[in-house]
């Protein structure tokens, strides 16, 4: 997104601008927030939201069945385990493995 490339051209002062532009703008409530494509500016800052009160939970729990069946069969076939996660964060405090499903402009990467 815009931030990660402004960082990479500009550095981290051009990437917090980027970031201030998009609060200033509307785009998002905070500087905080990562990323454009996945706000709803109809979410609040709540612990807990019931699945009711969301469509896309909802429509989650209902396909539910067919997601496992789909996880299971991607397990099946790479060996019963995700791929190790690269994360300097995350690996410096534990292990994580996780799948893309969408990665490097392929599907189920």
């Amino acid at each position: 997104h815009w931030g990660a490339a402004a960082a990479r051209l500009g550095g981290r002062a051009e990437e917090r601008r980027v970031y201030q532009l998009a609060v200033e703008r509307g785009l998002w409530r905070s500087t905080l927030q990562r990323p454009l494509e996945h706000y709803a500016r109809s979410l609040t800052a709540r612990p807990f939201w019931e699945a009711s009160e969301l469509p896309e939970a909802a429509a989650l729990q209902r396909a539910f069945p067919a997601i496992l069946a789909e996880c299971n069969a991607l397990l099946a076939r790479r060996g019963g385990a995700f791929a190790p996660y690269r994360s300097r964060v995350v690996a410096a405090g534990g292990a994580w493995s996780d799948v893309q499903l969408f990665g490097g402009c392929r599907a189920d990467a």
